[in-house]
C-alpha cells in the first residue's frame, strides 16, 4: 500500500483473514481482540493474514490434540477431520478434501490510504467506493 501511495485508493481485494474480524474462540487467544493486542505488543504492528494463519495453525494442532487426549497420529487426524469449533480466527471446519469450509473471507478495500472492510456486513467497516482516484 505505502509504496503505491495514492495509485492504490479503491484497490480491493480479500483475505481468508483480516484484523477486523470479531471472534470469540475457544482457543487459547480467547477473541480476534486479544490476538491483535497481543500480536501488536509483542510486534509493535497490525497482525495480517499470514501471520494470523500461521497462529491459527497452532491453535488447530493443540485443540486437535486435546480433543484426541493423545499425540497418536490417527487419533489427532481423526479429530482434525471432526472439528467444528469457533476460533480468534473464525469458525473451523474441514471438509473431505481437508479444506477449511467453514470461514467467510473479508473484502477489504483502500480507502483514504487504510484498509476497510467492505464485506461481509456483519464486520463491515465502510461501503464500496467505485471509480479511480
Amino acid at each position: 500500500m505505502a509504496a503505491l501511495g495514492k495509485g492504490a485508493e479503491n484497490v480491493t481485494s480479500a483475505a481468508w483473514w483480516h484484523p477486523a474480524v470479531r471472534y470469540q474462540g475457544k482457543d487459547v487467544f480467547g477473541s480476534t481482540e486479544n490476538f491483535n493486542k497481543l500480536f501488536r505488543a509483542k510486534y509493535g504492528q497490525e497482525p495480517d493474514y499470514g501471520e494470523a494463519s500461521s497462529a491459527v495453525s497452532g491453535v488447530v494442532l493443540q485443540l486437535a490434540i486435546e480433543a484426541a487426549g493423545t499425540l497418536d497420529k490417527q487419533k489427532v487426524r481423526d479429530a482434525l477431520a471432526a472439528m467444528n469449533t469457533m476460533t480468534f480466527f473464525g469458525p473451523i471446519k474441514f471438509g473431505p478434501t481437508g479444506q477449511v469450509v467453514s470461514l467467510d473471507p473479508p473484502v477489504f478495500q483502500v480507502q483514504n490510504g487504510k484498509q476497510v472492510v467492505v464485506l461481509p456486513t456483519a464486520i463491515k467497516q465502510g461501503d464500496l467506493q467505485l471509480g479511480v482516484k
